[in-house]
């Protein structure tokens, strides 16, 4: 079994952004863990240093102390998924109604309910870490930025009764929304109670300490470069590591693998964020620690960081091909150029801002868009996957299902629907890719153009619609 290379682009692009995430550079640099050497053993060898990698990492020693635990990373603790999303922190309540549609009701509801679990520990963590990770809790918004996106609004109040009272949103009022942005043609929105930001680079930092301190051997700079299942050993060009079980935390760069990719795709997502502009932060009433989304299907976001910045976000990034990450989903100008004119449809004022920075990265999508953890059949080679769309909850509760899975033990993570359900299949390649290029080209434009009060042309309309005519739930909107 080998591993697909790791490789991403830091030029500038056009704007001169360098294409970096800023969240990293925000960072004092600190010396990296030396690469892994030598002819070892471990109890549990872990391949990847994000936030799934470092917390299975630490639920491992904090459930079994004495457990030999080795974490390998081809680069440094968080250079890659985790340190190129949004930081927005919320479970599943916020995917209501849509969840129950994708894995059934009761599926939905021990999703959701474990998603609260895993925004409780969080919290609890942020708060007991002494590295700051500038968690704060908001809330999570979504909005109408058009005409358009109202019904999806209405969609979710409409569900809303069939959540736990404590979890249901609650709809803003027309000056909240003023005052948040000051976006006059923003006139409806909700508020869901579970939600808040961390900076995602210091929150890998805080997890990182905490796993040193509690004994976790962490090497940096050290790519494996093939896997033997049957003798659960792992290949680096400094040596080789056998373990009694391997946990894979790589992300995206699992898509590829079989039977992962059965299941499995990568599409990608790209974020800009400004210059400090304390000027117009302080015409705002947007909180630290409040996320604020559109209403689309490949929706936009924003948020504020505490140096007044504004992070501006899509999902919307190209597919790759047979499940690889590739070199667009690092860096594409139009999805650049789609996120940059997105903040002027959050906040008008901010529309001639300078942006400092500008990155992309691959995501992970699961065939019923929920993240997925489970045993290669065969192997004690375990593995986690799908995380679109709530990665820092779900590393979380991916970190407590592969240490469950990694010491073999039956409770409440293993026997969840993260770790037991049927997933749909997608379609083979190229099918996959060729369908899911030109739906996610033609569910763009027709929501542009709904957006701006167009009508869209029928083949768009017609592919945009295909998805849901063949009884698929991803891609639908």
């Amino acid at each position: 079994m080998r591993l697909a290379g790791i490789t991403t682009a830091t030029a500038p692009d056009e704007s001169g952004a360098p294409h970096h995430p800023w969240w990293l550079a925000d960072v004092e640099p600190e010396a990296s863990c030396s690469p892994y050497v030598g002819d070892q053993r471990a109890d549990v060898a872990i391949v990847g240093g994000g936030f799934t990698g470092l917390w299975t990492a630490l639920a491992l020693k904090e459930r079994a102390p004495k457990t030999d635990v080795v974490l390998l990373e081809a680069a440094t603790c968080g250079w890659a998924a985790s340190g190129r999303n949004g930081g927005a922190v919320h479970g599943y309540w916020s995917a209501w109604p849509k969840l129950p549609l994708l894995v059934g009701e009761r599926r939905a509801v021990e999703i959701a309910s474990l998603g609260t679990v895993a925004q409780d520990a969080i919290r609890e963590f942020c708060v007991a870490s002494p590295v700051e990770t500038e968690f704060a809790e908001e809330g999570f918004a979504m909005v109408a930025t058009s005409t358009a996106q109202e019904a999806a609004l209405d969609g979710v109040l409409d569900a809303a009764p069939t959540m736990p009272e404590s979890q249901r949103p609650r709809v803003l009022e027309a000056d909240e929304l003023w005052r948040m942005t000051r976006n006059p043609t923003t006139a409806r929105g909700i508020l869901f109670p579970e939600g808040g930001t961390v900076q995602p680079a210091r929150l890998v930092r805080a997890l990182k300490h905490a796993c040193l301190e509690a004994g976790v051997r962490i090497h940096e700079t050290t790519a494996v470069d093939s896997i033997d299942p049957e003798a659960t050993t792992l290949y680096t060009s400094g040596g080789r590591l056998r373990a009694r079980d391997i946990v894979l935390a790589t992300n995206a760069w699992m898509s590829s693998l079989a039977p992962i990719a059965k299941h499995t795709t990568n599409l990608s997502s790209h974020v800009v964020v400004t210059e400090p502009m304390p000027e117009i932060a302080a015409k705002l009433d947007l909180p630290h620690g409040l996320m604020i989304r559109d209403s689309r299907m490949f929706l936009h976001w924003v948020r504020r960081t505490r140096d007044d910045r504004f992070v501006v976000g899509t999902g919307a990034g190209p597919l790759s091909y047979g499940g690889r990450v590739t070199g667009p989903q690092f860096r594409d100008r139009r999805s650049t150029n789609r996120v940059i004119n997105a903040l002027s449809t959050f906040i008008p004022e901010a529309a001639q801002a300078r942006f400092e920075a500008s990155w992309g990265g691959a995501i992970d999508l699961s065939s019923d868009n929920c993240p997925y953890f489970a045993t290669l059949s065969g192997t004690r080679i375990h593995y986690g996957t799908g995380y679109s769309g709530h990665g820092v909850n779900a590393a979380w509760i991916g970190g407590q299902s592969l240490a469950s899975l990694a010491l073999g033990t039956s409770d409440r993570w293993t026997k969840s629907a993260f770790c037991v359900r049927d997933r749909p299949r997608l379609p083979p390649e190229p099918a996959r890719y060729l369908g899911g290029a030109a739906v996610r080209r033609h569910t763009i434009a027709l929501e542009d153009a709904l957006d701006e009060e167009r009508t869209p042309s029928a083949p768009t309309r017609a592919v945009a619609a295909l998805p849901r005519l063949l009884g698929i739930r991803v891609g639908t909107r």
